[in-house]
């Protein structure tokens, strides 16, 4: 995967990378009024776990999941994990979220 980063032309993603420097969300987590679950894998160099845990710290009432042993890709390097937690999601909230998501999941066939 990393060779393919490296094939592109990064002078591209300087705009991009200097965008992202200057935006501070930070300040408005504590907005966020719905059931929040933060992932991280344990060996994550692209976002690293101190972030994840300062987003958790932030917003009210989130939950952290540290994946041991998986970097940025969670969705690659442990897709159980993942399912795990947005199906855990449903516990968090009110009884109208809990049936929307088993009605998704029925849907998706899960």
């Amino acid at each position: 995967m990393i060779e393919v980063f490296l094939q592109q032309a990064q002078a591209s993603l300087v705009p991009i990378v200097r965008a992202f420097a200057r935006e501070d969300r930070y300040p408005r987590l504590a907005e966020i009024a719905l059931p929040t679950v933060v992932m991280v894998g344990s060996a994550d160099r692209s976002t690293p776990p101190s972030h994840a845990r300062r987003l958790t710290a932030g917003i009210p009432g989130a939950r952290l999941i540290t994946v041991p042993d998986a970097g940025h890709m969670l969705n690659w390097e442990n897709p159980h994990a993942l399912v795990q937690a947005v199906s855990s999601l449903h516990e968090l909230g009110d009884p109208l979220m809990r049936s929307d998501l088993h009605a998704t999941m029925r849907h998706c066939g899960g």
